[in-house]
Parts: structure tokens; C-alpha cells; sequence
């Protein structure tokens, strides 16, 4: 689970992806809202784009599963 919280938005600051820390290289993740898979790597080093709502006290609650190995052979990154 990730809780993403916005306290107050800056007027004019640019929207910056969440970069997520200590996920096991290799490994990828489904979100399970969305069914979208994505690759450890590609969150740590770039991040996960979250679609705040406007205003303050935004926040999403995303839900990343493990993807087993083998399962699947396409990530959609």
C-alpha cells in the first residue's frame, strides 16, 4: 500500500513522480485499481505518476501487489 498526501499544492509547481525506495530489483507490481504492472526499477529510478485531486489535502491510496514470477511477460510502463 501507498498513501500519497498533498498537504497544500504550490501554485505553479511542476506535478514530480513518486519515487518509491528499497523494492527488490527484478521485481515488478500490479496496481490493482488500474490492473497496470510495473517493474521495481522503474519505481525507484523514475517513479509512479500519482493523479492528485486539486485542491488541499489531497491524497490517493494505491495498492501495488507482487507479481509472481513468470506471470505474465508484459509490463505496461
Amino acid at each position: 500500500m501507498v498513501l500519497v498526501l498533498r498537504a497544500s499544492p504550490r501554485h505553479g509547481a511542476p506535478r514530480v513522480p513518486l519515487r518509491l525506495r528499497g523494492l527488490p530489483s527484478g521485481v515488478r507490481f500490479r496496481d490493482t485499481e488500474r490492473g497496470t504492472v510495473h517493474h521495481a526499477t522503474v519505481l525507484t529510478e523514475y517513479g509512479l505518476d500519482v493523479d492528485l485531486p486539486s485542491g488541499d489535502w489531497a491524497s490517493a491510496l494505491i495498492h501495488l501487489e507482487r507479481v509472481p514470477d513468470g506471470a505474465g511477460d508484459r509490463a505496461d510502463d
